[in-house]
């Protein structure tokens, strides 16, 4: 009978000891701001995906009574501005300095259209009407 008393107590004890050492064990914690940070300094991190250039567009000048209509242009290198004539007279784009290509005369309901592939300010008029004046920006 006292063995079988030692015993009960011995798994008591033993029960007692691993329900405290439950009670008793506290896990280390995180600190909230650590967890946006790296987890180990030799872990490399990771690039960004390279930017997706925009698609090239195209920028519509109206030449109307005797203008251009915007009278400055901003575009993307890769862009196209269109310049479509709705006076009733013939006009033509001349630029003031080399780069893009001279458009001959073009008349009512014509469009003259040009693909920038250089960064930079291409001031032009009408050739005809050289009042008429008018910028592109290329960036």
């Amino acid at each position: 009978m006292k063995r079988g008393w030692l015993i009960g107590v011995g798994i008591i004890l033993i029960l007692v000891l691993l329900v405290g050492g439950f009670y008793l064990y506290k896990p280390k914690e995180i600190p909230a701001q650590n967890l946006t940070g790296a987890f180990s300094p030799n872990v490399p991190s990771i690039p960004s995906p390279p930017s997706v250039p925009s698609s090239p567009t195209t920028s519509h000048v109206e030449i109307s009574n005797f203008a251009f209509s915007p009278q400055t242009v901003n575009v993307h290198v890769g862009d196209t501005v269109s310049w479509l004539n709705k006076d009733s007279v013939m006009h033509s784009i001349i630029w003031d300095s080399q780069g893009p290509t001279n458009s001959s005369t073009f008349s009512n309901g014509q469009i003259y259209s040009y693909t920038f592939n250089v960064a930079g300010t291409y001031s032009y008029h009408c050739g005809i009407h050289t009042s008429m004046k008018g910028v592109v920006v290329v960036s």
